[in-house]
């Protein structure tokens, strides 16, 4: 249900996460989001739609604001966002 892979190490019976890197979501909220003009909030609230969405069907529930990143890809003439999940304990 996610567009992206998700990657796990078992160790024993021990499920690690790999290492997803972005910006963590309260970070992003506090110190990146005043600065974006409003067709990146537009396309930002979109993705938040999609991605909350996604957490419903995965079972995730818990969607504070450090349990997930955002991802900007940067493109010629503007950043597009991508919101990923970074907390799967829940699942």
């Amino acid at each position: 249900m996610s567009p992206h892979r998700i990657t796990f190490l078992v160790y024993k019976d021990t499920l690690i996460e790999e290492h997803i890197a972005g910006i963590p979501g309260d970070v992003f909220i506090q110190n990146e989001l005043p600065l974006c003009d409003d067709r990146a909030k537009t396309q930002i609230a979109k993705q938040f739609v999609k991605f909350n969405e996604r957490c419903m069907i995965r079972l995730l529930g818990d969607m504070r604001a450090y349990n997930y990143v955002v991802i900007p890809i940067h493109d010629f003439d503007h950043v597009i966002y991508r919101i990923r999940a970074i907390d799967f304990d829940q699942q």
